[in-house]
């Protein structure tokens, strides 16, 4: 029975191994289509970002082109600011503007003037006056003149093709004026092609309609792909903006591994894919070389293995049967002890073995049946070395012998049974045996597990805890330090010897905490449960730093606290990070004035003080006159440096409760917190003198600069809108009115 058993073992590992290889196979194919599945989609979302990154300056230029002193500008002009434009632009292939009927009077290239082109496919579809970004079909041709355009795409991607983009501006009264950008699609497809060339990746850009604009595919679009990207529109036009595509991730049909990403800011996206067949190629290398290889390996291995075994079973029988009185004896007085013992022959082989190690080894798992146990060897397979030790096991093996060859007189060791068996520590003592009938080896095992298991656990604790990042303190009931690991000494630059038997007030505290904070945070520990904030402390040298603080009492079984455990970590950086954002998302870069979102929530915030409580308050628009001249007779430069100068009259004319913002390209607003119709014409006054005393220093030349303001008071029922409408009312007449100059409302 043992033999067949044996055998019939094998055949299963056998057919085992032939399992795990087609199971490891199919895990490889579905392994490699995830990988280029991710890879499809980190590569589709970087050339959404390019393009959307180069799709929104393009937006950004257009519009400062166009908000730029419209009205003021001869064709002349416009076509050197265009020029200008598409200057350092590889992206563009021209620039064109449009008057009110969508005719061509100006443009980079000559041959587009004239030109009509409309805008009825254009994306999105918006009112004639709407100052969004439009995308419109790709044409083939280098530019408008010689452009036509590609309604069906059947072919491969033209030689040479462009996609236009347009932007409009209201001007006068229902007129409008439009910008014309040509994208210069070769751009595009170099880009895409870089990023997708090394992994095998092509990419269609389409709009939100499903229209493709230009692709990386050298290869004309089968009806498959053109019903494909349908689809994927669908799903964008579903409210679905991302997602991939493939047989091992989804339910959709295919043979390709496919990514899409629809842009939230325009009406364009990217569809990537690969091959899957590409995809899996080394997977199925793998697979081939497993099977054709490994496998006839294996099958010989272990048709040596069954040979052996049959080899010593044999053996092992005949002498077995010589012994077999005198061991009855010998197992009839071991079965009464209460140890697990074995005996071992001179040969190495397995003479008895106890009732206790029979029913220790059953309870234990340590084997399928305790006769598997035929010799030395075989007994010392069972243990592997404890964690931590090199060797040990050959040790067993070694040790057992020189005790049953005579070089020694006894043999002891720590081991744990063998991977794959029940988790067991256990100690084995060897020793001589020699009753005078036969000599060998008398083996004692006894099981140390909960006596391992509870050093174990002490230890790693330990471990985790001098390894971790944060710094880790343990106090006595009166928050002396009893413990610290490592990272508190990177924290607060104190060694653990400097800190042990002081407190952490001693060490590191501020000051800066007022007292009711520290006796909310001792009525929380002190009552039992966690308390978690965040305060300043000190370092040695003296360095404050933001610190996050978690304190859990640590009580006994009668709830009695006895010590306290405190995890402190470094939030400083990311204290400084946040006061950094908050200035960026509130403070014009230019002036070093509040924003126009930071202006309005100010002003939303003094005018709710103001409805409450019926206090004064005054509201300034200021502009600086002739602002533009400034610009094109000094330059831009000059402009910013006038800008910068006129903050700094405000700045300095203005009290710590008022707030000044800059809310446009020149115009700058104040708010007056409790202050009259007039106190706030004083300070206009002064304001507007002050600014009139400057000479503008710039490069070789001194500007003088005058000032516009118009004031308004609040009302009952006002909003930031209407209240700054009147402002700007009172600014518009004190223009009318000759500039440099006061209104009010």
């Amino acid at each position: 029975m043992a033999d067949t058993g044996f055998v019939l073992f094998l055949v299963l590992c056998l057919v085992l191994a032939i399992w795990s290889v087609r199971y490891h196979g199919a895990r490889l194919k579905a392994d490699a289509v995830q990988a280029h599945a991710r890879l499809v989609d980190v590569q589709t979302r970087q050339g959404v970002e390019h393009f959307s990154q180069t799709l929104m300056t393009v937006n950004l230029l257009l519009g400062s082109l166009l908000e730029s002193g419209i009205a003021e500008r001869s064709a002349s002009e416009w076509q050197r600011v265009l020029e200008d434009g598409l200057r350092n632009a590889p992206h563009l292939r021209s620039l064109a503007l449009l008057d009110d009927h969508d005719r061509v009077v100006v443009s980079t290239h000559a041959g587009d003037l004239g030109l009509r082109p409309g805008f009825d496919a254009y994306l999105p579809r918006v009112g004639r006056y709407s100052d969004l970004l439009r995308v419109g079909p790709p044409f083939e041709g280098r530019n408008l003149a010689d452009g036509r355009e590609i309604d069906g795409w059947c072919g491969a991607q033209p030689a040479i093709s462009f996609v236009p983009v347009v932007r409009s501006l209201s001007v006068g009264e229902g007129g409008r004026l439009s910008l014309l950008a040509v994208l210069n699609v070769d751009y595009f497809l170099n880009r895409l092609m870089q990023i997708g060339e090394a992994s095998g990746i092509d990419f269609d850009v389409m709009r939100f309609d499903g229209r493709l604009l230009f692709s990386t595919c050298r290869e004309s679009h089968s009806e498959a792909l053109r019903a494909r990207n349908a689809l994927l529109s669908e799903r964008w036009q579903s409210g679905v903006e991302s997602g991939v595509l493939s047989g091992a991730l989804s339910d959709e049909p295919g043979d390709a591994i496919v990514a899409h990403r629809l842009d939230p800011n325009l009406p364009v996206g990217i569809v990537g894919w690969m091959s899957r067949e590409s995809a899996i190629a080394q997977a199925l290398a793998e697979m081939r070389w497993q099977q054709w290889v490994l496998l006839p390996l294996l099958g010989m291995v272990l048709v040596g293995v069954l040979l052996a075994y049959l080899f010593l079973r044999r053996a092992g029988q005949r002498e077995r049967l010589a012994q077999y009185d005198a061991l009855e004896r010998y197992g009839r007085l071991l079965d009464a002890l209460p140890a697990s013992v074995l005996l071992f022959d001179a040969g190495a082989r397995l003479s008895l073995s106890n009732q206790s190690w029979r029913r220790a080894v059953v309870m234990h798992g340590a084997m399928d049946r305790h006769d598997a146990i035929t010799d030395v060897a075989s007994f010392a397979g069972l243990f592997a070395p404890m964690e931590g030790a090199r060797g040990q096991a050959d040790s067993l093996l070694q040790g057992m012998l020189d005790v049953l060859n005579g070089r020694e007189l006894a043999f002891d060791g720590e081991y744990r049974l063998a991977p794959g068996r029940a988790r067991r520590y256990c100690h084995l003592m060897v020793r001589r045996f020699d009753p005078g009938t036969q000599s060998g080896i008398a083996v004692m095992v006894r099981d140390i597990t909960r006596q391992r298991e509870a050093q174990s656990e002490v230890e790693l604790l330990r471990s985790a805890v001098n390894a971790a990042g944060v710094a880790v303190v343990v106090t006595n009931d009166d928050a002396v330090i009893e413990w610290a690991n490592p990272a508190f000494t990177e924290l607060t630059g104190y060694t653990v010897e400097e800190a042990l038997g002081r407190k952490p007030k001693e060490l590191v505290s501020s000051g800066l905490q007022n007292r009711t904070f520290y006796e909310t945070l001792w009525a929380t520990i002190l009552s039992g449960r966690v308390w978690r904030g965040e305060l300043v402390n000190r370092r040695k040298d003296g360095r404050f730093y933001d610190e996050a603080l978690t304190i859990a009492p640590v009580a006994d079984a009668a709830g009695h606290i006895h010590h306290f455990v405190a995890i402190k970590d470094d939030i400083t950086h990311r204290k400084q990070l946040e006061a950094q954002l908050r200035v960026l998302a509130t403070t014009d870069a230019l002036t070093g004035l509040a924003n126009r979102r930071a202006f309005m929530e100010a002003l939303q915030r003094e005018l709710g003080r103001h409805h409450r409580h019926g206090r004064a308050l005054g509201v300034m628009m200021l502009d600086i006159d002739h602002f533009k001249c400034i610009n094109d007779t000094y330059g831009h430069a000059a402009g910013d440096c006038v800008l910068q100068a006129v903050a700094g009259v405000m700045r300095q004319s203005v009290r710590t409760a008022d707030v000044v913002g800059r809310i446009g390209g020149e115009e700058f607003a104040l708010i007056t917190p409790e202050t009259d119709a007039t106190g706030t014409r004083e300070l206009a006054e002064r304001i507007r003198l002050a600014v009139a005393a400057l000479e503008v220093g710039c490069g070789h030349h001194s500007i003088a600069v005058t000032v516009s303001l118009g004031l308004a008071q609040a009302r009952p029922g006002d909003g930031p809108e209407s209240v700054l409408s009147r402002a700007d009312a009172a600014l518009y007449a004190a223009k009318e009115g000759g500039r440099n100059r006061v209104c009010e409302e």
